[in-house]
C-alpha cells in the first residue's frame, strides 16, 4: 500500500472522527504532557531525515471573498466567496481556506493535491509554509498514537545526548544522520 492510499484508508475509513489529528503545535503539547520532550525543530530534522512523519500535510488553498466595508471601512460584511467566472464590482479580500478532516472534503483535497502524505513527496523546509505575511499556507498534521513511536525514536537515537542537545536538536540531529547511513549501509 503506498502512501497516499494509507492516507486515503485514514479518511475513508474516518478514523479521525475518534481520534482528529494533530496539527504540529497540538502535538508537541500533546507530547509534552505525557513527558515526551519535542519540537518543531526536532520534528522537522526527523522529516528530513526519512525516520518520522506527520500522518497529512495540508496546504490551504486562497479564496477571494467578497466584501463590503462598513463603520467608515473599520469592519467589513463577508458576502461569500467570489467564484471563478463570478463578476463583482464591490471590494474583495483574499485569505487561506479553512480545511477540516470531514470525509468528502478530505477526499477532494486529496483529489485536488491540497492534501497529501508528506512521505510521499520530497523534503520540504518548513519556513517555506508561511508566506510572505507570515500567514500559515502549509500545516502538518500528527496522530495522537505517533507520540510513542516519536517516544521510541528519541530513546535510541537519541539516548546518549544531554538535556540541553536534545532541546536544541543539533547533537541529536548528528547522531540521526550517522545512524541513518548506517542504516542505509554506507557506513558497513
Amino acid at each position: 500500500m503506498n502512501s497516499t492510499s494509507n492516507l486515503n484508508y485514514l479518511i475513508e475509513n474516518e478514523f479521525f472522527i475518534i481520534c482528529p489529528f494533530l496539527s504540529t503545535e497540538q502535538f508537541i503539547s500533546y507530547c509534552k504532557e505525557r513527558g515526551i520532550r519535542t519540537s518543531s525543530k526536532q520534528l522537522e530534522q526527523f522529516e528530513k531525515l526519512g525516520i518520522f512523519y506527520p500522518v497529512a500535510r495540508v496546504q490551504y488553498p486562497k479564496i477571494k471573498i467578497k466584501v463590503e466595508y462598513v463603520d467608515n471601512g473599520q469592519r467589513y460584511r463577508d458576502l461569500g466567496i467570489l467564484r471563478e467566472g463570478d463578476e463583482w464590482p464591490g471590494n474583495i479580500k483574499e485569505k487561506y481556506a479553512n480545511f477540516w478532516f470531514e470525509k468528502e472534503y478530505a477526499k477532494n483535497g486529496l483529489e485536488e493535491g491540497f492534501l497529501w502524505e508528506p512521505s510521499s513527496r520530497p523534503f520540504q523546509s518548513w519556513e517555506t509554509f508561511k508566506d510572505k505575511n507570515g500567514y500559515r499556507q502549509i500545516e502538518s498534521f500528527y496522530s495522537i498514537f505517533q507520540c510513542y513511536t516519536l517516544y521510541n525514536l528519541i530513546q535510541v537515537y537519541c539516548q546518549h545526548t544531554s538535556e540541553n542537545s536534545l532541546r536544541n536538536g543539533n547533537e541529536c540531529f548528528a547522531a540521526c544522520q550517522f545512524l541513518l547511513r548506517y542504516n542505509n549501509g554506507s557506513l558497513r
